[in-house]
């Protein structure tokens, strides 16, 4: 981010303040939202979903991280695509959308 020469982004001191952790904690159900597959979650920093037959654009994701879920449990990130949510009027494009295999719903970052 800095193209200072020595370091990594994630330990760079401009990049520190800005990087987080991959966090998930589902806190209220929207009826429309949910019916279409997705759980609003006002906790989460990323959007998530188990679900790759819905994921477009993939790409392995290879580095160490994992989805922190709300008992502490780091979840495995396997892949980073690209996701549509459908609403009755839109249909929305998700970016950078995580898959993880292990989560139980598709989580939507509000």
């Amino acid at each position: 981010m800095c193209y200072g020469f020595g370091h990594s982004t994630k330990y760079c001191s401009q990049f520190t303040s800005q990087y987080l952790q991959a966090t998930a904690n589902l806190v209220f159900q929207n009826p429309q939202l949910s019916s279409a597959g997705w759980f609003p979650d006002t906790g989460a920093n990323q959007h998530v979903t188990p679900d790759l037959a819905s994921m477009t654009s993939l790409e392995p994701y290879l580095g160490s991280d994992q989805l922190h879920v709300g008992d502490g449990k780091g979840l495995v990130i396997s892949y980073i695509a690209h996701s549509k949510l459908y609403t009755p009027k839109y249909t929305f494009i998700l970016s950078n959308v995580l898959h993880v295999p292990h989560i139980k719903k598709p989580l939507l970052s509000v």
